[in-house]
């Protein structure tokens, strides 16, 4: 096959390397629907570039691994033979997007004669590379190079960031040209974090994203003008001091940086750097290429112990209660309320969050609080708890810690304020998750990078944060936005579950809201929350509000209560990323729909031909919608029930700021 080039992007992909003193050799990979065709050029550098639907997409761009110590491995190195096999398997997914996925492409090989391989994957949605490596001993790698070439140059949805710190993942998302990347407060370049959605001027959407991230650091990406229509990967040097820093000395700040950017074996795979292609916007909202990339759990390891469920939380509303005799706060009585309203409703799991103990010491107990009594008054009731962790409190004492945990009967651990994600605290991540597992612990990270397929090897590993969330309605003047929020979906959701703790019973418009430490409201309206229990993919979601709150609602109660945690599956209906979404899922002889809209008012018509089962059966939709006042009210919303059919559409009428969810039952 002729290798297609762009001859600029050609030139500017080869321009740090020297010139190939033989004919390139070419090998082309195509999707097993033939439509996405992948090409990888050996010569005296790898370059790799994809069509899809006869169109170039991705221009040739170079591929190598430098070593501290030796030679940048891909650069003009021969090839030793090439290997190619498909790929056709069913990955169980009880806690991800749908019960099961199925892992359908085609691989390529390139055996090189300097111990490295690089190993491609095609998918008919998409590509998949990595590196693996056989030396000896141990190896540093100074550098990965990793570009990105477009023929011309993108739009991109993406969130920016200096590196090293996890505020960068908790931005609002920002559409526009790759080449606005500038610089942040203190000059630095900036960066943008993954996933990224590229949004071309032809052809389709290509979202980027990492998986199977072990012992390495994150990649970013970085727009260098020099090198017009690219973007280069950066990543953070590996740590060699740190110190106690940031808020309230929650971080370990790096103190010291090596000049490479990890120390590891010389014999393993390297993570995978994958592009998910999506013709339509919706096409993205399904989508599990994070899942099919990571390895499944050792062999014998037993996580059917593992339980989905949502969580009563007392951050967000500021441990208030309204209409009880007791003091609320961070006190006994507050915690044996949340613990009685989960059991009364059905809800799994009630969160302790900070300061039930001193963040810095996991063993001095706030005398308010007496953890062990409410696990046991929990446990009694048939709810379980998850308690807050500072990750530097945790790591230094981990086994202790959890053995403690264990004994009391802990449920889960929500662990906050990584704030890096260089090669060392990549590595706390599965320490963390590997420690919890081993006592049958459920883990969310908080003030985290965003996932890399780490669930499903360890499936204990429920949710992320890595999101600006709800939470943000509380303390930042920009707050969490609509146009922010129906990103999401289409951007974040796509490298796995994330923990955003919707559920806010006060919703205000646009032009009432301001940011409210103690008694926060959410712009919008109450529907779009209720909405995104199901647009929003975790296997724990929060209920963020007050329970006294949702009481006074119950209308929202009953759907909090229905609606699942776990699907069988996920179809992404319609939709422009950040401007609204259609979402489906369904459970068992269910299926659940939802709309989010930005700040403008839609009406949203959702064909139900996904119902069709063959038995022309006739269907009863249960609705929350938005009220006739919601744009001036944003709590006013309202149950309705109609038929439906798959023949039929299902109207929804959207608010500015606003929601909508349906639950369809076989009549």
């Amino acid at each position: 096959m002729t290798l297609r080039v762009a001859p600029l992007a050609f030139l500017a992909a080869v321009a740090a390397f020297p010139a190939a003193a033989d004919a390139p050799r070419t090998e082309t990979l195509a999707s097993p629907d033939g439509r996405v065709v992948a090409t990888l050029t050996a010569g005296e550098a790898i370059l790799y570039s994809l069509e899809v639907d006869g169109r170039p997409v991705l221009d040739p761009a170079p591929l190598a691994l430098a070593l501290a110590d030796g030679p940048v491995l891909g650069r003009g190195s021969r090839i030793v033979r090439v290997d190619r096999r498909d790929l056709d398997e069913t990955i169980p997914t009880p806690l991800g997007k749908r019960a099961s996925v199925r892992n359908h492409g085609r691989e390529l090989a390139l055996v090189l004669a300097d111990g490295a391989t690089l190993r491609v994957r095609v998918y008919d949605d998409g590509l998949a590379l990595r590196w693996e490596t056989e030396l000896p001993g141990r190896i540093r790698i100074a550098r990965e190079h990793f570009n990105v070439a477009f023929p011309e140059e993108p739009e991109a949805f993406m969130l920016q960031g200096s590196g090293n710190h996890h505020h960068g993942y908790e931005g609002l998302w920002t559409h526009g040209p790759v080449s606005a990347l500038g610089s942040g407060d203190q000059g630095q370049p900036l960066s943008a974090l993954l996933p990224i959605v590229f949004d071309p001027p032809r052809g389709p959407k290509l979202a980027l994203l990492q998986a199977d991230l072990v012992d390495y650091p994150v990649l970013y990406l970085r727009y260098r003008p020099s090198r017009p229509r690219q973007m280069s990967a950066v990543f953070p040097r590996r740590a060699l001091a740190e110190a106690p820093g940031g808020f309230r000395d929650f971080d370990l700040v790096v103190t010291e940086r090596s000049d490479d950017i990890a120390e590891t074996s010389g014999t393993r795979s390297f993570p995978w750097r994958a592009f998910v292609v999506a013709r339509r916007d919706a096409d993205l909202l399904g989508n599990d290429m994070v899942t099919r990339l990571p390895p499944a759990p050792a062999d014998g390891a037993d996580f059917s112990w593992v339980k989905a469920g949502k969580v009563v939380w007392d951050y967000w509303a500021n441990w208030n209660l309204e209409g009880v005799d007791f003091v609320a706060g961070r006190n006994d009585e507050t915690f044996r309320y949340h613990i009685d309203f989960a059991a009364r409703n059905g809800f799994e799991y009630v969160n302790l969050d900070w300061h039930w103990t001193d963040p810095h010491d996991l063993f001095a107990m706030n005398p308010e609080v007496d953890a062990p009594g409410l696990i046991r008054y929990a446990r009694d009731k048939g709810v379980g708890i998850f308690v807050w962790c500072l990750s530097r409190t945790l790591e230094r004492q981990l086994e202790p810690a959890l053995d403690r945990f264990e004994k009391w009967g802990v449920a889960g651990l929500k662990i906050d304020f990584f704030d890096r994600d260089d090669q060392r605290m990549v590595n706390v991540y599965r320490r963390f998750a590997e420690e919890a597992a081993k006592r049958k612990m459920l883990v969310l990270f908080h003030g985290a990078t965003a996932p890399t397929g780490l669930s499903r090897e360890f499936p204990n590993v429920v949710g992320y944060e890595a999101v600006r969330g709800l939470e943000y309605d509380k303390f930042n003047e920009e707050g969490s936005t609509p146009p922010h929020e129906v990103t999401i979906p289409y951007t974040r959701m796509l490298a796995g579950p994330v923990d955003f703790t919707p559920g806010a019973m006060r919703a205000l418009n646009r032009a009432n809201w301001r940011a409210v430490h103690d008694l926060p409201s959410s712009q919008g309206t109450v529907a779009r929350q209720l909405a995104m229990y199901v647009l929003y993919q975790t296997a724990i979601p929060m209920l963020s509000d007050m329970p006294t709150a949702y009481e006074r609602e119950p209308d929202a109660l009953e759907f909090l209560k229905a609606v699942p945690t776990t699907w069988d599956e996920t179809l992404g209906l319609d939709g422009r990323i950040g401007e609204w979404a259609v979402l489906a899922r369904q459970k068992g002889d269910e299926w659940w729909v939802a709309a989010m809209t930005d700040w403008d008012r839609r009406t949203v018509n959702v064909p139900l031909s996904f119902l069709d089962d063959g038995t022309g059966s006739t269907w009863e939709a249960t609705l929350w919608v938005d009220g006739v006042n919601a744009d001036k009210v944003g709590t006013d919303y309202r149950r309705t029930v109609r038929e439906a059919s798959a023949d039929g559409t299902l109207r929804l009428d959207l608010a500015p700021g606003g929601g909508a969810v349906a639950r369809l039952r076989r009549k």
